[in-house]
């Protein structure tokens, strides 16, 4: 994880694919014109992320990642192998100097002191703010209050939105591939997003 930085130029919230593309074009703009790093993005560029890992393409997770044969693993998918470009690692933010923080959550912004507060209790001040914190799955146990449902999953209910929720279903579906009931099963997806449409 990089280096907690007290003030940035730019400070993108959210490690989603919107971040991977948007660091891949603040590259782009200010390498062809460096003058751009400061008139344009305020400075340096920093993102913040509750993740472990640097951005990727979400869509593999519903798709080649859960393949009984060869799953796909990161680093295969980083961003931006989805729009036929570069995959962007965390060597290419470091090689870059854009701060990736890694496992860390905003928990306030203010606006007026351009200031965003992390989970650890540092503070970032920035001249720019990007928020790209994308949305999470509902929660049968926290948004609708199902009896029996436990909160983030469990038993029989699975989530999937990130590289963590991918590895719980896989194993869970190895399990019961293996099983002898899993002839008779008849699964549930709720949800006809893009995700829920190519499960």
């Amino acid at each position: 994880m990089a280096s907690t930085p007290t003030s940035v130029g730019t400070l993108f919230l959210g490690g989603g694919n919107a971040a991977g593309y948007f660091a891949a074009e603040y590259d782009k703009i200010v390498s062809a014109d460096p003058t751009l790093r400061d008139s344009a993005f305020g400075g340096s560029l920093a993102i913040v992320s509750a993740e472990s890992q640097v951005s990727y393409e979400r869509p593999a997770l519903s798709k080649a990642y859960l393949a009984s044969k060869t799953p796909a693993r990161l680093p295969g998918f980083h961003t931006c192998v989805g729009g036929g470009g570069e995959k962007l690692e965390a060597s290419w933010y470091e090689s870059k100097d854009i701060k990736y923080l890694l496992g860390t959550k905003a928990t306030k912004v203010d606006s007026e002191k351009q200031e965003v507060t992390l989970g650890d209790g540092g503070v970032i001040s920035y001249k720019k703010l990007v928020i790209a914190t994308g949305c999470r799955p509902v929660d049968l146990a926290k948004d609708f209050k199902m009896p029996g449902a436990k909160e983030g999953g469990g038993g029989n209910v699975f989530y999937l939105r990130n590289v963590a929720d991918a590895d719980t279903l896989y194993s869970a579906l190895e399990k019961f591939s293996a099983s002898a009931d899993s002839s008779a099963a008849r699964p549930l997806v709720i949800g006809g997003g893009y995700i829920g449409e190519k499960l």
